[in-house]
């Protein structure tokens, strides 16, 4: 998968995979020499939609 949109300066990139013009789905590396930290937050709700209607059908309704 490819970035979304890389910022570097220096040693230091940042690198969004996800939430970019969307609700949710964000995913962010930060990268500096040989360390990384990861920011995964949560799920793309435009590939959570294709799947779940938002309706409580386990009810009956």
């Amino acid at each position: 998968m490819k970035p979304q949109f890389v910022f570097t300066k220096g040693t230091l990139t940042i690198e969004v995979y996800g939430g970019i013009g969307e609700i949710g789905g964000n995913c962010i590396v930060i990268k500096d020499r040989d360390r990384k930290i990861v920011f995964d937050n949560g799920v793309r709700f435009q590939v959570l939609k294709k799947y779940y209607s938002g309706k409580n059908t386990s009810f009956g309704y």
